[in-house]
């Protein structure tokens, strides 16, 4: 299995979570994408969101994974675009986690030939709905250019 390089430059396919701090609805929150590879014949991308409430009212969180490819049609999301999460209530000390990655594969058949190359964009989005305005993270920068280089 190889780990993708991202089109940011970074070492290796792997991007590190970071905390940011409370925004307008006062939640903490991140998202992370954990890889972007080619495995047993798919190319996939795996993250997780986070969030915890630390205010004193309920708030409401949701999120999505999706992968599009550039030059081609093929745009997948999980949830499916026309049946999207409900929001999951997020109490005052609570937690909102969601992990997910083959769900959101791209269906390659095997290995990538020689001189072919798919560019996939990896996109993970959490929102917070709560005390009457709503946040957003997401990370939808991460691009990458799969070719025979990325097989098994």
């Amino acid at each position: 299995m190889t780990i993708a390089r991202l089109s940011r430059g970074d070492l290796s396919g792997v991007k590190q979570s970071t905390w940011e701090k409370p925004r307008v609805t006062g939640v903490y929150g991140y998202v992370e994408l954990s890889r972007h590879y080619h495995y047993d014949g798919n190319i996939v991308v795996s993250g997780s969101v986070y969030a915890y409430n630390g205010t004193d009212k309920t708030c409401h969180a949701k999120s999505w994974f999706k992968h599009t490819e550039f030059g081609g049609t093929f745009n997948v999301q999980d949830p499916p675009f026309k049946k999207p999460n409900p929001s999951t209530p997020l109490p005052s000390g609570g937690s909102y986690y969601k992990s997910g990655s083959s769900a959101i594969s791209y269906p390659v058949g095997g290995p990538i030939k020689p001189g072919q190359m798919i560019t996939l964009n990896a996109h993970i989005h959490l929102q917070v709905d709560g005390n009457g305005t709503t946040d957003v993270w997401h990370d939808n920068n991460w691009t990458h250019t799969f070719t025979a280089a990325d097989n098994q």
